[in-house]
């Protein structure tokens, strides 16, 4: 829309009914600085080919249990995934169709690492930092 005045007649829907051809108009409305802005959605970015990346950190401190206890979130099991890897599978089955590479980074916390004296507090899960889905 061009930022020149716009100028739109005011019809009175009752006057215009009683008078008929004789009503004109019961006025003007004059914009006299008139700007659209266009807000884009979610959608449009994706259609426009955003890109997403998904990062994940996973709190790996004591409270959360060992991952030999079956009751633990980070319980490891063969015939189950835990809590984290459900919830970790859902976000990137959605995140992978709008990534083109498919690699996401994945990070812990809160877990003493061998060979080091503190608690690190981000640390990558996988040697190579990325991992393919």
């Amino acid at each position: 829309l061009s930022n020149e005045d716009v100028e739109l007649p005011l019809i009175n829907e009752k006057k215009l009914d009683k008078k008929g051809t004789k009503y004109k108009e019961s006025g003007r409305l004059l914009f006299a600085n008139v700007s659209v802005f266009h807000e884009n959605s979610f959608i449009d970015y994706i259609a426009g080919g955003t890109q997403l990346d998904f990062f994940v950190a996973i709190d790996m401190t004591a409270s959360n249990g060992r991952v030999t206890d079956p009751s633990s979130l980070h319980f490891i099991g063969i015939e189950h995934p835990n809590e984290y890897q459900i919830a970790i599978s859902a976000v990137v089955e959605i995140c992978q169709h709008y990534n083109r590479t498919k690699l996401f980074m994945a990070a812990g916390f809160g877990a003493k690492l061998p060979n080091q004296d503190r608690c690190s507090h981000c640390f990558p899960l996988v040697s190579q930092i990325l991992c393919q889905f």
